[in-house]
């Protein structure tokens, strides 16, 4: 209710069950004729018997238990974060904002990491706030702002340093933020050059060199727009697909001056050049092909 979250409970469930180190390892409840349903009778022996088996699983299991009290407990005490934070963010987001409390409507309240991170669902949420099309150029460009540390993945630091940077203070300006970044990659090469090589970054996976040939077909049209040389180097990725896995930082960062430098008709690109080799057979492939087919 009013952006409240749901207050899931904790439910530790030790079932009675027979158990090999206890001091009567035959001893099964659901097997055992005292145990039945119908049974009111019951001798001390009994009663003991299967009070301490209870209690021996109980003992058996406390360190699991403790791990549950320790997840139970950060969770609520994150989700009281929320909600304080939502109060504070309806009376100081509009006195110069509080980067904190805004942070939390989209931060992943379910770790038990310790790090305060928004993950990709609260970060296609906030898309949703900045009315952002995840398909578009915009969410990408709010992941840079805001120093994502990889895709649709931001961390309080980064949010923090990136709001301040841009003097944003609600969701109004950070919008317009963005928004204004967009328009300056027409005028601002370099601004958009940065950009575009940090891109690569966020598609990287960890401990890997290279992005995934896959991906940058999935991307590349999303983050540089009506280009011709990216259009058909994208057409050629896929026409070349099970051959051409992944694509190399050098690769990926000529392929922008590539499609500065490249005319139209091809007919400046020399094998002599200083391109990646993979240029080579990007523009024989280019040459060769109709263009109704490298659409």
């Amino acid at each position: 209710k009013n952006g409240s979250l749901p207050r899931p409970i904790t439910i530790l469930y030790i079932p009675l069950l027979p158990n090999a180190k206890f001091r009567d390892p035959d001893f099964d409840p659901e097997t055992a004729d005292f145990c039945g349903t119908f049974n009111d009778q019951w001798t001390t022996e009994q009663i003991n018997l299967l009070a301490d088996l209870a209690s021996f699983n109980l003992t058996q299991e406390v360190s699991r238990i403790r791990d549950a009290l320790k997840v139970a407990y950060k969770r609520k005490r994150a989700h009281r974060l929320y909600e304080e934070g939502l109060e504070r963010s309806r009376g100081k987001m509009a006195k110069g904002g509080d980067l904190q409390a805004w942070f939390i409507e989209y931060q992943d309240l379910d770790r038990t990491d310790g790090r305060v991170v928004i993950m990709p669902e609260g970060f296609e949420k906030l898309c949703d706030a900045l009315e952002f099309n995840l398909e578009e150029i915009e969410p990408m460009v709010l992941l840079w702002k805001l120093n994502g540390v990889e895709l649709a993945t931001i961390e309080f630091e980064g949010w923090e340093s990136g709001m301040r940077a841009m003097n944003v203070k609600d969701i109004k300006g950070l919008k317009a933020a963005i928004l204004s970044t967009v328009q300056e990659f027409e005028n601002d090469p370099v601004l958009f050059k940065t950009f575009y090589r940090k891109v690569f970054d966020y598609l990287r996976p960890e401990q890997q060199r290279s992005v995934s040939a896959e991906d940058a077909v999935a991307v590349l049209p999303v983050v540089t727009g009506n280009s011709w040389v990216f259009e058909k180097f994208v057409k050629y990725l896929q026409a070349n697909s099970d051959s051409i896995k992944v694509i190399s930082r050098d690769q990926w960062q000529s392929l922008l001056e590539l499609s500065k430098a490249l005319s139209p008709d091809l007919s400046n690109y020399s094998n002599e050049d200083a391109w990646p080799a993979m240029f080579d057979g990007f523009v024989d492939w280019a040459k060769n092909t109709k263009p109704e087919a490298a659409k």
